[in-house]
């Protein structure tokens, strides 16, 4: 057996590997990533068939209008981060060779998975200052939760996934991206939320993709200290159709960001945040 480090120092890469088990669920998340051995004749079959592309491997090298957006988001050179990115891709998707993690093609990881996860320090630049802690719930493959640990290592950042499979994927990214400021827990939030040291813990919970309003209030606001914020990612859509609901809502305050560009056409994107009493 072999690790990914001795894979890629052999000259082959991950998806070039054979696994003993091969369990996934029906969106095709991994539930564990298992021992790996070498299959020298699929890296080579791989390697003659062209598939990866250019640079050696699936990510592309992020475009100008790319970096720019990141500079603006980070507010400092991107350089580090943009590496670090780099690592988290390939092994998003030489894993997605096998486990289909995300249905996005490589072309679109800076603006669909990198920069729409980072937006979020356009507008809440000061939740990630040093100290913070902040919880991801429902993080699926780990995004925004990886992208913002990396780019903000001085904040703690909590995943949280009520499918352990998901857990175990974030695990191991953030191993291989080597982010010591993230932990990945499995469990429901309506359950993780009700106890030590997860309870009423967290500056802000964040939530990209996962449900609406008021199921993540539901699964999410006991997580949060006194006064804090649950921050959603929102198109401009999914906000109108919960303005009712929270106009009802009457255990705490909500305002909404502008709406905004992703580069390179990636779409519109707004934050939704929830004060709660």
């Amino acid at each position: 057996l072999h690790s990914r480090q001795a894979i890629r120092s052999a000259g082959l890469f991950p998806e070039d590997v054979s696994r003993a088990t091969l369990e996934v669920d029906r969106s095709g998340l991994p539930v564990s990533l298992g021992d790996q051995f070498f299959d020298s004749a699929a890296a080579a079959d791989r390697k003659g068939n062209g598939i990866m592309n250019g640079t050696g491997g699936f990510i592309p090298e992020p475009s100008a209008e790319i970096r720019e957006f990141l500079r603006m988001c980070l507010n400092r050179e991107e350089k580090d981060f943009v590496q670090t990115m780099k690592i988290l891709g390939e092994f998003l998707y030489t894993t997605n060779e096998q486990m289909n993690l995300t249905a996005i093609k490589p072309e679109g990881f800076w603006s669909r998975h990198v920069a729409d996860s980072l937006s979020a320090a356009l507008y809440y630049r000061d939740l990630f200052s040093g100290g913070k802690r902040i919880c991801d719930l429902g993080c699926g493959a780990g995004f925004p939760s990886l992208v913002l640990a990396a780019a903000f290592p001085e904040t703690e950042f909590v995943s949280v996934d009520s499918t352990n499979k998901k857990i175990t994927y974030v695990r191991n990214a953030a191993q291989e991206t080597g982010l010591k400021n993230l932990q990945a827990i499995h469990g429901r939030g309506n359950e993780l939320s009700r106890k030590e040291p997860y309870k009423g813990s967290f500056d802000t919970v964040f939530a990209r993709a996962v449900a609406s309003a008021d199921i993540l209030l539901r699964e999410g606001s006991l997580f949060l200290k006194k006064g804090a914020s649950l921050v959603i990612y929102r198109t401009k859509e999914q906000f109108e159709e919960e303005i009712p609901f929270l106009k009802k809502w009457k255990k705490g305050t909500y305002s909404a960001t502008e709406i905004f560009s992703l580069p390179e056409g990636a779409g519109s994107r707004m934050f939704l945040s929830i004060k709660v009493f």
